[in-house]
């Protein structure tokens, strides 16, 4: 990441009192809504053969 973005980052998160981490995260799940972008399924859970 540059400079210049991870700067615009840090302002964006303290103008909204978020923490860097926290910011990235809502910018990710905001652009993931508005693309139509879905978290595929858990896979489901094996059963143990051995058990």
């Amino acid at each position: 990441m540059s400079l210049e973005v991870k700067d615009l980052l840090r302002l964006a998160a303290e103008r909204e009192h978020r923490t860097l981490s926290n910011m990235l995260e809502r910018l990710v799940l905001q652009h993931c809504e508005r693309e139509g972008i879905a978290m595929p399924p858990a896979p489901a859970a094996r059963k143990n053969p051995n058990a």
